[in-house]
């Protein structure tokens, strides 16, 4: 789980007045403000916006490479790619949010908290090789964060 505050929901796809899927902009506890898709409208303005919140987020990486203990952290390189740095703290967190392809994700804790990470074929084969291990240093790009889920912890500051 990462903690965040909630700045700000844009709508995405909609149809007569109904939206569908929207962008949520979140501030880190580092002070950095990232983008995640939230494809089932689980944040509404009146009870997130404004709130520090615990948020549940999975990371779909485009590319990932393996660091030697570099500083954790989110930076933003694009208006499209986010960049996680964390070390592995699990390979094999049940995704209960998606039942299939039923493959484990990994955890990665990126200094402001935990993302998890979907596991690509490239990863799934590091982490089958014993390549990638708990502990290890990762950086992903991830081409999308999405949200699975928050929790509100304060009230609006």
């Amino acid at each position: 789980m990462l903690r965040g505050h909630v700045i700000d929901i844009v709508p995405g796809a909609g149809y007569q007045g109904v939206v569908y899927d929207q962008w949520v902009v979140v501030q880190s506890s580092n002070n950095t403000e990232l983008k995640v898709f939230d494809n089932t409208v689980l944040v509404a303005s009146d009870v997130h916006v404004g709130r520090e919140c615990e948020l549940t987020l999975l990371a779909q990486p485009s590319k990932i490479e393996q660091k030697a203990e570099p500083p954790l952290g989110i930076d933003i390189e694009s208006q499209d790619d986010i960049i996680l740095t964390g070390r592995v703290i699990d390979t094999a967190v049940r995704d209960i949010w998606h039942p299939e392809p039923d493959r484990p994700l990994l955890a990665l804790d990126v200094g402001a908290g935990e993302v998890l990470v979907t596991t690509i074929p490239e990863l799934g084969r590091q982490l089958d090789d014993g390549d990638v291990t708990i502990g290890d240093y990762l950086q992903v790009v991830a081409y999308r964060v999405d949200l699975l889920e928050i929790e509100t912890l304060s009230s609006e500051s």
